[in-house]
């Protein structure tokens, strides 16, 4: 029974690892014209891997960190006590209620925006070679 209990630590010690780590780039080749086309109106910021661009979110919009949302310039997305969902708001904004701020550089790789091999963004050196 401890065996079983030490391999599920060692096993969910590894899958944390994993999911916080970023995401695998190499032999991946960019191709910007598969990249979604936006209009921002509060900038934008690349993708993980820096091939395609994303909205940044304005002020008092809603942020999600672990989808790598990030907010304007200026702005830091603040998450409530329900810790699901933030909005961004000015640096150093004071609420009533406790909030936690996510620096945008700490916010975590959402996996929906990395583009890795055979990604619908994104091609390989092989894929791009053979076209």
């Amino acid at each position: 029974m401890k065996i079983v209990l030490a391999f599920l630590l060692i096993a969910l010690a590894a899958v944390c690892v994993s999911a916080t780590s970023a995401p695998n780039c190499e032999g991946v080749t960019c191709d910007p014209e598969t990249c979604p086309k936006h209009e921002c109106q509060c900038g934008s910021h690349k993708d993980a891997c820096g091939c395609c661009d994303f909205c940044n979110k304005c002020l008092e919009e809603e942020c999600h960190p672990e989808h790598n949302d990030r907010c304007a310039e200026g702005l830091h997305c603040v998450i409530g006590e329900d810790a699901t969902a933030g909005h961004c708001k000015p640096g150093g904004a004071s609420t009533a209620t406790p909030e936690v701020n996510v620096p945008d550089s700490e916010a975590p790789v959402d996996e929906h925006h990395a583009h890795h091999e055979g990604g619908e963004h994104a091609k390989t050196g092989e894929e791009a070679h053979h076209e």
